[in-house]
């Protein structure tokens, strides 16, 4: 599914963003932009200049018993396309939360008709307020772990290559923060103090998920920006919490499996070269041991 993102209203009317600078896709974007235009779907091309990467779907119903207008928002790490869907491993969120999807709301109306105005509270947006709030959660690590409060960072994307980042995570290792990192691609850090590994395996490693320790009370976002330069800056990135407890630790798991992966993972040196993780126990294979828990979690097949 080429589009990259889609907004629904109550009417049954169908309004779809098609970014036309995708890698690989722009004639297939266009040629299904031509087709949904002749089925009545309303459609707004990407702007000049200006990427849209965030991976998300907003839809407005009216309730049957109410008969008020609720909203509905799908945030991912990775888009609907049915090539990627078979290869890549992704994580996506359903949420109804009003605070989440009225700001996903105004963020399309943004990008039909940009007004400058940018109210994002509960959600992260690049080129708006995404920069200064991963810095700020980063500060705040830093400050629990000089007042002797549970501090640590867990960070898994595609690319670690924006200076302004690094630096950050750099003084909050040398406060004492834990700071580790997987990341399957560019890393422009050098893993003095912080731990950087990766998975190389039969999916794709392809999410973007940021966890905070936060004295204990952990917080986790995801979304779409890798924290390079272009993602930060130059594009539209979407990151938001997941709040809900139950995902909350579903996730953590997830991630935590990762690292604990010594059969698929390398860790990348001081000198940039890569080594094995050594198999001290059980073996794990992150990509297998997760399937596994997912399954016994109750979720099908």
């Amino acid at each position: 599914f080429p589009v990259t993102i889609a907004c629904f209203n109550s009417s049954s009317n169908l309004t779809v963003f098609v970014e036309v600078k995708a890698r690989f896709d722009e004639e297939l974007n266009l040629l299904s932009a031509q087709r949904m235009e002749q089925a009545g779907v309303n459609i707004i091309y990407s702007h000049p200049g200006l990427k849209v990467h965030a991976k998300l779907c907003l839809v407005t119903r009216k309730s049957r018993t109410r008969r008020r207008l609720r909203n509905f928002a799908y945030v991912a790490t990775g888009n609907f396309n049915e090539k990627t869907a078979g290869i890549y491993s992704d994580q996506g969120y359903f949420t109804s939360n009003p605070d989440v999807c009225g700001e996903i709301e105004h963020l399309f109306k943004e990008l039909h008709k940009p007004t400058g105005l940018w109210p994002f509270k509960h959600i992260w947006v690049s080129r708006y307020n995404l920069v200064e709030d991963f810095k700020r959660l980063i500060d705040r690590e830093i400050s629990m772990a000089q007042r002797g409060f549970p501090s640590g960072i867990y960070l898994k994307m595609n690319n670690l290559e924006e200076e302004g980042m690094i630096r950050h995570l750099q003084l909050a290792a040398e406060a004492g923060v834990e700071v580790r990192i997987m990341v399957r691609g560019i890393c422009r850090l050098v893993p003095n103090g912080i731990e950087v590994r990766r998975i190389v395996d039969k999916y794709l490693e392809h999410a973007r998920i940021f966890s905070f320790v936060n004295g204990g009370n952990k917080r986790i976002f995801m979304g779409s920006a890798d924290w390079m330069s272009r993602n930060l800056f130059n594009r539209i990135e979407l990151v938001i919490e997941v709040r809900d407890s139950q995902w909350k630790k579903e996730l953590n798991e997830v991630m935590e499996i990762q690292w604990r992966d010594n059969l698929s993972a390398r860790k990348l040196k001081s000198d940039l070269s890569s080594e094995r993780i050594p198999v001290d126990g059980e073996a794990v294979r992150a990509q297998t041991a997760i399937y596994y828990f997912l399954r016994d979690s109750g979720h099908s097949d």
